[in-house]
């Protein structure tokens, strides 16, 4: 059951007694609630939606998210965006990686009210940075040579691609439930300097 292998994720939470024992308990947490990247790449919306357990309360949810904590995930966002930035670098593999994870959890508690209004707001200042520094790191991707950071390039590339998904995924998630006063004072102003960063000219767009 669902329900009690979560009980058992939110034991290991609370017991962690390092960053790295959380994170072990919190890969698993998208695996649980079946979203983001825990779905196949073949995997549709649909599909994930109607696979996911609906019979998850939102106390035990609401549970889940306070032994996580808002901080840590904020923590996983944010690492490494301020030297990358001033740097002019780009971001590791690892970092990649824990920005996805960070991402896919915060996605499985847009659809209930776990978030405060001041997360949510902090939290698209945090996917505003991701995406300003993507096209940043676009701008300047062909002349980055990745092998000198231990880097692969499409591994890299793969993983850099996967977060600008994500993150913006996620936006449009949290952008369903928020309010019009955080809508028109935070969200609207970060998409703004969104687009005007990726419209300059020469900097490409995947698709």
């Amino acid at each position: 059951m669902e329900s009690s292998k979560i009980s058992t994720c939110i034991e290991l939470l609370n017991s962690a007694k390092s960053d790295n024992e959380k994170l072990a308990a919190l890969m698993l947490v998208p695996k649980l609630l079946n979203t983001g990247i825990s779905a196949s790449s073949s995997q549709s919306k649909e599909e994930e939606s109607h696979n996911s357990d609906s019979t998850i309360s939102i106390p035990v949810k609401e549970s889940l998210y306070k032994a996580i904590g808002f901080q840590f995930l904020r923590r996983i966002l944010v690492s490494g965006l301020s030297s990358v930035e001033s740097e002019q670098s780009s971001l590791t593999d690892e970092q990649l990686t824990l920005k996805a994870v960070g991402l896919s959890v915060l996605r499985c508690f847009t659809d209930c009210e776990v978030l405060t209004e001041d997360e949510v707001r902090e939290l698209i200042s945090v996917i505003e940075s991701i995406l300003l520094l993507d096209a940043q790191v676009t701008e300047r991707l062909a002349s980055v040579d990745l092998t000198e950071t231990g880097n692969q390039p499409d591994q890299w590339q793969g993983s850099h691609d996967q977060v600008i998904q994500l993150a913006t995924e996620l936006l449009e998630e949290l952008a369903k439930n928020m309010s019009s006063d955080t809508l028109d004072v935070y969200l609207m102003p970060s998409l703004y300097k969104i687009a005007m960063k990726q419209s300059k000219p020469g900097i490409a767009h995947s698709n």
